[in-house]
């Protein structure tokens, strides 16, 4: 079954010949409050260029630096761990649940402590992980793509005879 369109396609042209369709806007005088020649989308155009007001541009220079002023206090952020484990571990024993919530704590507090400390623009990101001492060995790997001009990290491990807790932070400078 093949269907027709029935849809007419106007012609732009009027009766007479290399002539065009008259313009939706008449041509007749308006009254002398309707300018014709702002009415409609040119309107539009037209005032939005007469509103616009240019602002003045300084001239300023680039605020930020594309190398730290220190390099990252590693030491200084392996003593802040060593003194946070002490005091939040102690001499507790091994359990699980008690060890799951102790290390996202003891991550959030070194954390907040290396930033009270370190230099801006260096972006933290700190792992605490807590195990039993039971004679089993344990291998922590930790990998990471960096500027080893700038970035650096810390590491500090915690046993009390029950148990280890290891903490590693990483500094990495935001350029």
């Amino acid at each position: 079954m093949i269907i027709m369109s029935t849809a007419v396609r106007r012609p732009s042209t009027g009766n007479v010949p290399n002539m065009r369709r008259p313009s939706l806007i008449s041509t007749h005088k308006h009254p002398p409050s309707v300018d014709i020649s702002t009415s409609g989308r040119a309107a539009m155009i037209m005032t939005s260029a007469q509103t616009h007001t240019t602002v003045p541009v300084s001239k300023m220079e680039n605020s930020f630096s594309l190398e730290p002023s220190e390099k990252f206090p590693y030491s200084e952020v392996k003593e802040i761990m060593k003194i946070v484990m002490h005091d939040m571990i102690g001499n507790m024993s091994y359990d699980a649940e008690e060890c799951t919530t102790l290390s996202a704590n003891l991550a959030d507090v070194i954390k907040q402590k290396v930033k009270e400390v370190c230099i801006p623009r260096y972006k933290i990101v700190t792992n605490v992980s807590i195990g039993q001492l039971s004679g089993s060995s344990l291998c922590l790997t930790s990998r990471c793509i960096w500027n080893e001009k700038f970035d650096n990290y810390s590491e500090y491990t915690y046993t009390n005879g029950k148990l280890y807790a290891v903490g590693l932070v990483h500094g990495m400078f935001c350029e």
